[in-house]
């Protein structure tokens, strides 16, 4: 019993050092230590080593590995561009597959994207952004692959900071967004793979350039 309370904590944790960051309450570069967050979240060392475990594996947090501090994630611009070369892989893959994919299979992307219409309505930034992610990780999930959907999910959590300051922008046109997603989800549910991979491509070579620009980052190595 005590353990499952335990638990509860933790995620109550995560949720909510989660928040602080995608809200840029701790910008990227922040250092994070067990002390200030066990201060600030009014929960034990114990209880904030597991919450910050946990966001590191997220991609939220890193730990420098010259100095061991751990600090809210900041990507450079060749990071980000890695990043987006790996998921134009598994997710063009993904599109491929789309074509053998169950109709239960393709109603999952369809959900997400009805999902971000609702969220876009809402004004709900952070249930847009996870609505987002989870219509490129239904993509990926056509693979029916535990692996390939895991280091997706990986690549998404490390991007997600990014990902929420370009949907937090001025200029973000989010019945646009919505409009592009449901017109790549027709195409899948057409099962128009040539027509749905271009779709696909177009958005991932937007969204990799808006990253870019959001983050300030332009070097290959900044």
């Amino acid at each position: 019993m005590s353990k499952v309370r335990r638990e509860t904590v933790v995620d109550q944790g995560v949720t909510l050092l989660r928040t602080r960051i995608l809200d840029s309450d701790l910008v990227p570069g922040t250092p994070i230590t067990e002390e200030a967050m066990a201060a600030a979240l009014g929960m034990s060392r114990p209880t904030v080593r597991e919450v910050l475990k946990t966001l590191a594996m997220q991609g939220l947090l890193t730990r420098d590995p010259k100095t061991r501090i751990l600090a809210v994630t900041t990507l450079s611009s060749a990071e980000v561009q890695e990043i987006y070369r790996a998921r134009r892989v598994l997710e063009l893959a993904g599109v491929d597959a789309a074509a053998h994919a169950s109709d239960d299979e393709l109603r999952q992307l369809v959900a997400a994207v009805d999902e971000m219409a609702r969220a876009a309505a809402a004004g709900d930034t952070a249930a847009l952004v996870a609505a987002d992610t989870r219509s490129h990780t239904c993509t990926v999930g056509f693979l029916r692959s535990r692996h390939l959907s895991e280091l997706h999910n990986q690549l998404m959590a490390r991007l997600s900071l990014a990902i929420t300051q370009v949907e937090e922008s001025d200029n973000r046109d989010d019945a646009e967004l919505v409009r592009r997603h449901r017109e790549y989800g027709d195409l899948v549910l057409a099962r128009d793979t040539a027509a749905a991979k271009k779709s696909l491509l177009a958005r991932l070579e937007e969204a990799e350039q808006l990253v870019l620009i959001s983050s300030g980052v332009t070097g290959p190595g900044a």
